[in-house]
């Protein structure tokens, strides 16, 4: 979860600086930051407030993570399709977390009505593996960020070669 924090904390601390070109995926891009940076709180706080100590104030904070993290995921997602040059691993690696989110909140709703067991085992494993699965997407956009930056950077060197040339 430490890890997690950190990588949400840096990725939204400087992914709003790429999109400050157009008004609309400026203001998307800040209000998707403070989002994001307001959920790494939360995974800070679900480490330090175990389900073994405080299984209520636990399970109230996943239920709000979770739903940060959606709402982080659709406003980023909509930047990310405004902004058509970005790179495409970013776009559709969050709408895969997007699917993966949205299916882990139906199995956590759905599996108390299974009883008990299923829904303690879909609850703990289901949340271990989603923690992978967000810190490996979350490795995945700062991959398609440094793309980007590459790009843009060889873009400015040739248009810089191509002016000189002229």
């Amino acid at each position: 979860m430490t890890t997690l924090s950190v990588s949400c904390l840096t990725f939204y601390s400087i992914i709003w600086i790429f999109f400050q070109d157009r008004k609309a995926t400026k203001w998307l891009s800040w209000i998707g930051s403070f989002f994001g940076i307001t959920l790494a709180g939360l995974y800070i706080a679900l480490a330090f407030i175990t389900d073994d100590t405080h299984p209520f104030a636990h399970l109230k904070i996943i239920y709000f993570a979770e739903s940060v993290l959606v709402t982080t995921i659709i406003i980023y997602d909509i930047v990310y399709f405004l902004k058509k040059d970005f790179s495409k691993l970013n776009t559709y690696s969050l709408l895969a977390l997007f699917i993966v989110s949205v299916l882990l909140m139906l199995t956590v709703a759905i599996a108390p009505r299974f009883g008990d067991i299923l829904f303690h085992a879909s609850r703990r494993g289901g949340h271990v593996i989603y923690t992978f699965i967000v810190t490996f997407i979350y490795g995945l956009q700062g991959i398609g960020a440094y793309l980007y930056v590459k790009k843009q950077t060889k873009n400015r060197l040739n248009t810089e070669l191509l002016n000189n040339q002229i």
